[in-house]
């Protein structure tokens, strides 16, 4: 029998659940423009420039996440492609470790780009930036991350990260 299955049994729900590890999951989309320049937007509630993404809901996929975002961050539909990148990273702004997945948010037309419309309250502003100037404006584990992302888009299938291991 399992073990879990075993410590289910014997404890109370609130007791089991509160032993349970917890880890925040979040979902971003990497997406690009014309000259493979890289969507960034910047929060108003933090310094660091992010991806179009973040948290995880309760019942909801990472995929479905990131379209959610997309939607709400940058006022369009914008379907994940494919995962480029999944990321396990213990040194978070908050306790405790998350999972992050960059999905292929795919390439923007110029007529796309015109449709942006930010969350005031939530995004002053987006650029779309070479990765070398997008690399110093992000945290360091999502420029890691990206870089990441990057290569998978060239070699054709996902990367996993591990924040103190990758090179």
């Amino acid at each position: 029998m399992c073990i879990i299955r075993v410590l289910a049994e014997l404890l109370p729900d609130d007791v089991y659940a509160a032993r349970t590890p917890k880890k925040r999951i979040a979902s971003s989309l990497l997406c690009l423009d014309d000259a493979a320049r890289i969507l960034i937007v910047k929060p108003t509630y933090r310094e660091d420039w992010l991806l179009p993404g973040g948290i995880v809901e309760k019942d909801e996929s990472p995929a479905v996440a990131a379209q959610r975002e997309a939607s709400e961050e940058l006022g369009m539909a914008v379907k994940p492609l494919r995962l480029l990148c999944s990321m396990w990273q213990i040194k978070t702004r908050l306790p405790g470790d998350s999972i992050n997945f960059i999905f292929d948010g795919g390439t923007f037309s110029p007529a796309q780009i015109a449709q942006i419309r930010l969350p005031i309250d939530e995004l002053s502003e987006y650029r779309f930036v070479a990765l070398e100037d997008a690399i110093p404006l992000l945290p360091r584990v999502l420029a890691i991350g990206v870089r990441a992302s990057l290569k998978a888009l060239a070699v054709g299938h996902p990367i996993y990260v591990e924040e103190e291991r990758y090179f």
